[in-house]
């Protein structure tokens, strides 16, 4: 697998490009006052934004 990714560097260096994304988007949502993970409720099937049979999403997107 870490042949496959480009080696163990390769994969090293994706890892602290992806912290760093993750520590980016922290410190805007609290500029924003958010803060993940503090919302929490049921996720209906209709929710999701990659249900495209779903009217709403499909007239948003121009899908209809």
């Amino acid at each position: 697998m870490l042949s496959t990714l480009g080696g163990e560097a390769r994969v090293r260096a994706l890892l602290v490009e992806g912290q760093a994304c993750r520590d980016l988007l922290r410190q805007r949502l609290e500029e924003l006052g958010e803060f993940p993970g503090e919302r929490h409720g049921p996720v209906l099937a209709g929710d999701h934004a990659w249900e495209l049979s779903h009217p709403a999403i499909r007239e948003h997107w121009g899908l209809t």
